[in-house]
């Protein structure tokens, strides 16, 4: 099949601009050409927010003005996603779809065979249906004929997903299924070395018929920041400070956020939490998103908070990929579990935005497809004369060393040994790879800087920046893809802009007096078990008081004491060790309000069933009483009253003061001795 004719940059430039009122960069511009003028596959990595969207559509563009009946199939992970595609086309003059189980039937169907449709966006349970209408469009020439190429959108999810997505699996055999060729384009902001290898295999990609485009996935104006824990994470008191305590109707909304969780009941669970902080004209203005939820819940909530209509989000990495936020905002990751981070103690991971606006920037690579072992090289092949190679800006020189090298094979080797389960976020196989646990524990493994491990782990260092030959008009080129200057990097590069979030250090001293009491094992008596009950049913009263009784039925009565707190508090109360409500706060994790709301009749319930000892009255001390034997004694001390304390002739060494605490009390029955001493030689003497 003959090569379409080429197209200049500007006439390009100018298409796209007409339709979408964008200017484009060079890297994008690179796309629409490998998959229209080259019929490649193009794998294509960039930062968020660096315009991977709008390239999917550049080609389509260009084939449509050459007047070719042309249509692109996007396979997108999230409906969301697919949604707000179609709507941006729709808008722009272009028809779209975006198929999902409220539209997927045969008039849909019927609509797109029939060729109504420029753009169509499925899911991959969708697309990959055993039976489905997909299958049926697969066997028809006249329709596969109108299609120029697939986008597989976030396409790390095609690996990463895999494991509890089972169609990502299969999603490559399209290409064997279909008998019209056409080019797969791929793009992702996440796709390091042995994600690049994986998604290769399973998209059966062509061997020297594959363009990878890789740029930079780094963000400059991101600071990153990891804040230790003070309490346990079942607690979720480590965030308090997102929804701060003592906030009134009137005062300023705090920042709003988004709160990453590894699972959907955590993500439940710490909405009801923060929302619980607000005053009640505010509660339910924290919510959570999740894959879960209804696609039109999903909607309106995306639209709310896009809306500033609430104060924040939890959700899960169902919401994170490609949807458009037009302002920057704090984006939180909650407490990665202690035993899941080598070396480290619990910590919460805080991206905080450093104040730059404006379009995302990075590094462009163009080259062939990479052998094995070297796709996290593969920008040298192929490298533009016009690009310039620039290290990365992140706040400290990050030269690459051997030891760079040795670290990030190692991250490779450590994510080919974890389980796909594991990476995609199931709770059953808690790891933690090996480049996240460097970023946290970054200020003990000499990195001096909690972007390294990323820099490496992406091979951003290896990336390029081709800003220059996008605008040549101007000397420091184009403006929107060229490189940017770290303001703030992270809290070990410049500690000071993070004061505002990061935990006061504790001092030895406040830890020693804090420090929960030691309980020896002990056998269970039936008066602990009878406490244990009083307390279970005590907590699921309150529990549904204070929460309402529907997000007890989902989430049990933990949410208000969790069970091992309930647990120790037994144990204390059976060594005696509650005895006020100061010494409850120090055996037990709980919320402040909580304490204040519950605390004394938590107490009470505890001393109902082991009282407080009857104290013992205070002994008391009578003053010294001379007996006639003490008199007696006295009758051996030297004559002179004086002579007790003199020192001998021609010495000088003084007696040392006693520091003994009753140095008072020993110094007055001296004193009486001596008086009662020199009166009884006065009394002898008048004899």
């Amino acid at each position: 099949m003959p090569l379409p004719p080429r197209w200049s940059t500007q006439r390009i430039r100018d298409v796209v601009y007409t339709k979408f009122g964008k200017r484009v960069c060079l890297f994008q511009i690179r796309i629409a050409r490998a998959l229209r003028e080259q019929q490649k596959d193009v794998v294509a990595v960039a930062a968020t927010g660096a315009g991977k969207t709008l390239s999917f559509w550049i080609a389509l563009l260009m084939a449509l003005e050459d007047g070719e009946d042309k249509m692109v199939i996007v396979v997108t992970p999230l409906n969301l996603l697919g949604k707000q595609n179609a709507d941006v086309l729709t808008a722009a003059g272009m028809s779209a779809v975006a198929v999902d189980a409220q539209n997927s039937n045969n008039k849909t169907f019927d609509a797109i065979e029939a060729g109504e449709y420029r753009v169509v966006v499925l899911s991959p349970e969708i697309i990959m249906q055993n039976g489905g209408r997909c299958e049926e469009l697969w066997t028809k020439a006249s329709f596969t004929a109108k299609i120029m190429y697939m986008v597989f959108d976030e396409g790390h999810c095609i690996t990463e997903w895999s494991g509890f997505r089972e169609d990502y699996k299969h999603v490559g055999i399209l290409r064997r299924l279909i008998s019209t060729p056409f080019p797969f384009l791929i793009p992702s902001a996440t796709l390091p070395a042995l994600v690049l290898r994986g998604v290769r295999d399973t998209m059966l990609l062509r061997k020297g018929h594959t363009e990878y485009l890789l740029r930079s996935n780094d963000r400059p104006e991101i600071a990153i920041a990891v804040r230790r824990m003070q309490y346990s994470a079942s607690s979720f008191k480590d965030l308090d400070w997102i929804s701060p305590a003592g906030y009134q109707d009137g005062d300023p909304l705090p920042p709003r956020f988004l709160l990453f969780c590894n699972t959907i009941k955590l993500c439940e669970a710490i909405t009801i939490y923060l929302n619980n902080r607000l005053p009640l004209a505010h509660r339910g203005k924290i919510r959570y998103f999740h894959s879960v939820m209804t696609p039109h819940y999903r909607v309106d909530e995306y639209a709310k908070f896009r809306d500033h209509e609430t104060l924040g989000l939890c959700v899960t990495d169902a919401f994170g990929m490609g949807l458009d936020l037009p302002d920057p905002l704090p984006v939180r990751r909650a407490p990665i579990d202690a035993m899941d981070v080598d070396d480290a103690d619990n910590v919460l991971a805080v991206n905080e935005d450093a104040g730059v606006t404006g379009d995302e920037e990075g590094e462009l690579e163009e080259g062939s497809e990479p052998e094995d072992g070297e796709v996290e090289r593969a920008e040298s092949i192929g490298q533009p004369a016009d690009s310039e190679r620039i290290q990365s800006d992140v706040g400290t020189e990050l030269a690459s060393t051997g030891l760079d090298e040795e670290r990030r094979t190692q991250y490779n080797e450590s994510a080919h040994k974890t389980p796909s389960s594991a990476r995609a976020g199931r709770k059953e196989n808690k790891v933690v790879e090996l480049p996240l646990d460097d970023l946290v524990n970054a200020d003990r493994r000499g990195f001096g800087c909690r972007r390294k491990p990323l820099l490496l782990y992406y091979s951003n260092d290896h990336r390029s920046f081709d800003h220059q030959a996008c605008d040549p008009t101007t000397p420091s080129g184009c403006s929107r893809c060229s490189p940017k200057t770290t303001i703030i990097c992270c809290d070990l590069c410049d500690p000071t802009a993070f004061e505002h979030i990061l935990s006061p250090a504790t001092s030895s001293a406040a830890a020693r007096k804090m420090k929960k009491s030691s309980i020896k094992p002990y056998d269970s008596t039936p008066l602990c078990e009878s406490l244990r009950k009083a307390l279970i049913g005590w907590r699921n009263d309150r529990a549904v008081q204070h929460f309402g009784r529907f997000p007890v039925q989902n989430f049990g009565s933990n949410l208000f004491l969790p069970l091992t707190t309930l647990n120790r508090l037994v144990d204390c109360a059976q060594a005696g060790k509650v005895v006020s409500l100061d010494s409850l706060k120090k055996e037990i994790v709980w919320q402040q309000d909580f304490f204040e709301q519950y605390g004394t009749a938590l107490l009470d319930l505890i001393h109902s069933h082991f009282p407080l000892p009857i104290p013992t009255p205070p002994a008391v001390i009578s003053e010294p009483v001379l007996t006639a034997q003490l008199l007696e004694n006295t009758a051996t001390l030297p004559a002179g009253p004086d002579a007790q304390c003199a020192p001998s002739e021609g010495s000088t060494r003084k007696r040392k003061q006693p520091t003994c605490q009753l140095t008072g009390s020993i110094q007055d029955a001296v004193e009486t001795v001596l008086l009662a001493r020199k009166s009884m030689v006065h009394r002898r003497t008048r004899t």
